[in-house]
């Protein structure tokens, strides 16, 4: 079994498992603690809730050189943001990252370097998408596509809406009433289509 050897006072593990798989919380704390962790934080991952309770735990409890120990990297993030934001919690506190199934991340020596490479390539990932987004966007333009919310009334509902203004002599509250639609909204919807009502 792999054991960590980093610059440490203490060592303590952390996972994330499903509520599902009691197997794979079993498994991931026999690793950790193989690894010398003296305890283990183990958050129950549940995709409508974002909260780890465990994990801001054990952040808390941390004093200058202890080690965090993961499996891996995923189970204490789920994504490159988030693995920024442990990783700058545990820099400012002078804790150590460590991952099982990636080593070369807890090269102390590195660390820093490595916190930089995560930086820029985060930066990087969100220009990218910054990027596609924009042009995207242009290119829908350019085909005629609108963006924002969709009118609340149709072609239809607003024809029948002038008919009822124009010739049966409805106000635009008895007519947003008979549309099912605030008299507000009817009265967007008009004036964008060039006839505002009374009423």
């Amino acid at each position: 079994m792999y054991r960590v050897k980093p610059p440490t006072q203490r060592l303590f593990g952390y996972s994330t498992v499903s509520t599902h798989d009691d197997t794979d919380a079993k498994q991931q704390e026999r690793k950790l603690i193989a690894a010398g962790c003296s305890a283990v934080y183990l958050d129950l991952s549940k995709a409508a809730r974002q909260e780890r309770p465990e994990l801001d735990e054990l952040l808390d409890d941390l004093r200058p050189g202890d080690t965090v120990i993961v499996c891996a990297l995923n189970r204490i993030a789920r994504g490159t943001r988030e693995l920024l934001d442990v990783m700058e919690r545990l820099r400012l506190m002078g804790g150590h990252l460590v991952s099982l199934s990636e080593p070369w991340l807890h090269t102390a020596r590195h660390g820093g370097v490595l916190f930089e490479f995560f930086q820029g390539l985060s930066a990087f990932e969100r220009s990218l998408i910054q990027e596609i987004t924009r042009n995207g966007r242009s290119r829908a333009k350019k085909q005629g596509i609108r963006f924002g919310r969709p009118p609340t009334l149709s072609i239809a509902e607003l024809k029948k809406a002038r008919r009822l203004l124009d010739a049966e002599g409805y106000t635009v509250a008895q007519t947003a009433d008979h549309l099912g639609v605030h008299r507000t909204t009817l009265y967007r919807a008009l004036t964008r289509n060039g006839k505002a009502g009374e009423g």
